[in-house]
């Protein structure tokens, strides 16, 4: 049973990397130690009992392994009282690891919207593109929220060539966040060369309506609110209506409409675009 102990004592050891010294205890414990106990029993078996008793060899092996037992008693005990005590470490670590967690996920919850605008940012990379910034745009009503995000996606770089690649990319979400970039940007940020992709984006949306008859279904991953799209689309329009294209690109939204939309929406799509006298 000493031997035993030894054995898991040195496998303690050995997890827990305590020194050089576990590899020899090792090997004496777990391998000479039992090899010398096999030998003592087979002798002691296989010779009669008169000369067992008479003889030093059992005396000397048996002293041996009293050395090992003791030492495995040693050896377990040890190792039981670090493993409780690392436990109760892990356990208290694992604790206060909860705790910081919870208190972290409190103070995110508490946050204001803003504020968690601030630390997200933050946490990106210059050279984050643009889509990142405009994508929350849609849900936002958030006066501070919006002006923000926009401030930052304004600081993208080559801002110019990723707001023509957003507007005119196949993902209504995106260009809904454009959009509102475009919409809500104030006249120091406002740029009249946006009105050059802007045009293509109304275009590409009259295209989407009249060949995709589900375009009108909202899609939070994509389209989350087609009517407030196309409310988007027909103020940012009206900050460009200084190039004609504006108003050929609108024309054209004008008719997918009246052609595609389905009649639950197309009167109030309509509506929408009325705004703009083009």
């Amino acid at each position: 049973f000493g031997i035993g102990l030894a054995h898991a004592g040195m496998l303690i050891a050995w997890c827990e990397r305590m020194g050089a010294w576990v590899v020899p205890a090792g090997i004496g414990g777990g391998l000479i130690a039992p090899l010398v106990m096999c030998g003592l029993l087979i002798a002691c078996a296989w010779t009669p009992v008169e000369t067992t008793r008479t003889s030093n060899l059992p005396l000397i092996l048996g002293w041996g392994l009293a050395i090992v037992a003791a030492g495995g008693w040693i050896g377990g005990v040890y190792g039981l009282g670090l493993y409780l005590k690392q436990s109760a470490e892990n356990a208290a670590r694992s604790a206060q690891a909860d705790y910081e967690r919870e208190a972290e996920w409190e103070r995110k919850r508490n946050r204001t919207p803003i504020d968690a605008l601030r630390e997200d940012y933050a946490q990106m990379s210059p050279t984050t593109p643009l889509w990142v910034f405009v994508a929350a745009l849609p849900d936002t009503s958030d006066a501070e929220c919006r002006a923000f995000s926009i401030e930052r996606a304004l600081q993208v770089p080559d801002f110019d060539a990723d707001l023509a690649c957003t507007l005119t990319g196949s993902h209504p979400r995106y260009r809904h966040g454009c959009l509102d970039l475009v919409r809500f940007a104030t006249d120091a940020q406002f740029n009249r060369a946006w009105s050059v992709p802007l045009a293509q984006a109304i275009e590409m949306t009259a295209k989407e309506i009249s060949e995709k008859p589900d375009w009108f279904t909202a899609d939070y991953m994509s389209n989350p609110n087609p009517l407030e799209h196309l409310r988007a689309l027909s103020a940012a329009s009206k900050r460009c209506e200084f190039d004609p294209a504006i108003g050929v690109a609108m024309q054209k939204l004008r008719a997918a409409i009246q052609s595609g939309a389905p009649e639950s929406v197309r009167d109030e799509s309509l509506a929408i675009l009325t705004a703009n006298q083009f």
